[in-house]
C-alpha cells in the first residue's frame, strides 16, 4: 500500500535509491517503516519490528536516531501534501537544501530535452554551475549556464539559443512581473525549453502557497525551500509527471528522507493554511507603509513578508547598529514571520524612529560597514 502511495507522489517511486523495494527482497521485506523507533527496532509498514544491521546506510553508529534504513511513512505523507497544495506538482522529490533542489532540477530539465544550455537569472545556491557565473567564483568550471539580468533578458536567450531549461525566481522583490512570466511561459513552450520557477524563498510565504499558484502559471518544474521546512533540512523539486518520470536521471541522498526534518515539514505544512499566509502577507504590508513613512532615508522595497532595505549604505548600517544595541537583528534582508504579531510590530515601529531619531541627530558607525557577498 505504502509503495503504490509513494510511486503515485514520488519521482521514481523513492527518495534514496538505497531504500527503493528492489534493493530488498521485494514482496518480502516491508517496503516502509514508522518512526518513531521500538526499543532501537524499526517498526515496518506491516507492523513487524525488525533488528536493524544496514543501520541507515552507515549514517548510524550509537544508535538510530533519525535516518533510517527504509523509507519512512511519514516522506509519503508530506509528499501528498505539498502535491494537494501546488498545482504544477504531480510528483517530486525530497532534496537537503533549496540549492540541492536547483540542481536537481536541472538536471532532470536536460534529461528530458536532450540538450545542455541553461539559462536564468537570479541567485539559485552554491551549485557549481550557477557560481561559475559569479565573482567570486574560483574553482567553478563552466557548465552552459547563461546568467541574465532579469526576465526580459532571460526571454530573448530562450529565443536565441533554445535552451534546455531557463530557471527564474518568478518574483525576486518587484511583484508586477505577471506579464513578464506570461510571455517567458510562452517563450519555453515555443522552443521546447523547460521553464523552472525557483520558489525556494516563495513558496509558503505568499498567498495560495505559491507565486505559481497565485499568478495561473505552471512551471514545468518547481523548486520549493525555506519556509517550506521552516528552517529544517528540507527542499523540494517537483513538477509535471511526463517530466519528473523521464528515465535515466540520478539524484540520491543518505539524508534525503532525514526523519526530523520531513516530519518538522510535515507539521509546518499542516498546520499552515491559505487564510494564514493572508493574514501575514496584509499584515506584513500594513507594517511596511508604516515604516516607509518615518524617514525617506531608509526604506523597505519588496512583497509583503519579504523586503531589502534602500537607501545610503553609511545610513542603513547606522540604523543596524542602533536597532541592534537594543536587541534587534536585521540584515541585508527582511522577513516577516507568523510570530511577528502586530504587538511585535508596533514596537518595532517605535524603536525605529528612536533609531531614526538618534540618525538625525549625528549618530555614527562604529564598526564596519557590511561587505557584499559577491562582487558583480
Amino acid at each position: 500500500m505504502w509503495q503504490d502511495r509513494a510511486n503515485k507522489v514520488i519521482a521514481q517511486g523513492c527518495l534514496t535509491y538505497s531504500k527503493r523495494s528492489d534493493q530488498f527482497v521485494n514482496g518480502v521485506y516491508p517496503t516502509h517503516c514508522f518512526y518513531p523507533l521500538d526499543n532501537n527496532r524499526i517498526i515496518g509498514s506491516n507492523g513487524a519490528l525488525y533488528s536493524d544491521f544496514v543501520s541507515g546506510l552507515g549514517a548510524n553508529i550509537s544508535g538510530i536516531d533519525g535516518c533510517t534504513t527504509l523509507p519512512t511513512t511519514r516522506e509519503v505523507e508530506l509528499a501528498e501534501l505539498i502535491c494537494s497544495r501546488v498545482n504544477c506538482i504531480d510528483k517530486l522529490r525530497f532534496v537537503n537544501s533549496g540549492g540541492d533542489a536547483c540542481l536537481a532540477a536541472v538536471r532532470i530539465a536536460r534529461a528530458y530535452t536532450g540538450r545542455s544550455v541553461v539559462v536564468g537569472s537570479g541567485y539559485h545556491g552554491c551549485g557549481n554551475m550557477f557560481i561559475a557565473a559569479e565573482i567570486p567564483g574560483r574553482g567553478c568550471v563552466d557548465e552552459k549556464y547563461v546568467k541574465c539580468g532579469g526576465l526580459k533578458e532571460v526571454i530573448m536567450k530562450v529565443l536565441e539559443v533554445k535552451p534546455a531549461a531557463a530557471i527564474v525566481e518568478p518574483v525576486e522583490l518587484n511583484i508586477d512581473v505577471l506579464d513578464d512570466l506570461r510571455a517567458l511561459r510562452n517563450a519555453c513552450d515555443e522552443c521546447g525549453t523547460m521553464l523552472i520557477f525557483d520558489e525556494v524563498i516563495t513558496g509558503w510565504r505568499v498567498p495560495d502557497y505559491t507565486f505559481s499558484n497565485r499568478f495561473f502559471i505552471n512551471p514545468d518544474l518547481i523548486c520549493l525551500g525555506k519556509a517550506v521546512g521552516n528552517g529544517h533540512p528540507v527542499a523540494v523539486v517537483g513538477g509535471i509527471s511526463d517530466v519528473m518520470d523521464t528515465d535515466g536521471w540520478f539524484i540520491s541522498y543518505t539524508y534525503a528522507g532525514y526523519y526530523p526534518a520531513i516530519n518538522a515539514a510535515y507539521n509546518h505544512v499542516m498546520s499552515i493554511d491559505r487564510d494564514d499566509i493572508m493574514n501575514l502577507w496584509n499584515r506584513g504590508g500594513r507594517f511596511i507603509e508604516r515604516f516607509n513613512k518615518i524617514t525617506p532615508e531608509i526604506q523597505l522595497h519588496g512583497y509583503p513578508t519579504r523586503c531589502v532595505w534602500v537607501g545610503d549604505d553609511t545610513y542603513k548600517a547606522i540604523f543596524w547598529q542602533e536597532m541592534c544595541k537594543r536587541k534587534y537583528l536585521l540584515g541585508k534582508a527582511f522577513f516577516l514571520r507568523h510570530d511577528h504579531t502586530e504587538d511585535v510590530l508596533n514596537e518595532f515601529i517605535s524603536v525605529s524612529r528612536e533609531c531614526v531619531g538618534l540618525i538625525d541627530s549625528g549618530a555614527t558607525l562604529d564598526g564596519d560597514l557590511p561587505r557584499e557577498v559577491f562582487k558583480r
